[in-house]
């Protein structure tokens, strides 16, 4: 699995968030699927709770790294940008209103 610095963010507290578009793209990991990825973040990171986003493939260099535009503060917070910037970066609405709705580990 490739898996580049920034294509992915965790809270620390069991709970990740990443994009489609780096880590399932072909120009990475021809042929892993989201259920063997999980898999492998859940062995090796101990993560319990993995947030999608559909992101965007040949948006940038990254297609789309999550640690351009969404960090963890804490199991509790995360930063992002106003919905406006978000789309100023080409993240769908729908990947915004998953960002604005994400819950932690604990709901």
């Amino acid at each position: 699995m490739v898996n580049e610095g920034g294509s992915i963010e965790v809270d620390g507290s069991g709970v990740m968030i990443l994009c489609e578009s780096s880590t399932l793209n072909s120009n990475r990991n021809e042929g892993l699927s989201r259920q063997k990825a999980e898999q492998l973040f859940s062995q090796y990171y101990g993560v319990r709770k993995l947030i999608w986003l559909k992101g965007r493939a040949g948006q940038d260099i990254t297609d789309c790294h999550i640690d351009g535009f969404v960090k963890f503060v804490n199991g509790r917070t995360i930063i992002t940008f106003s919905e406006g910037e978000l789309q100023e970066w080409g993240i769908s609405e729908s990947d915004i209103q998953r960002i604005y709705s994400a819950t932690n580990a604990q709901n």
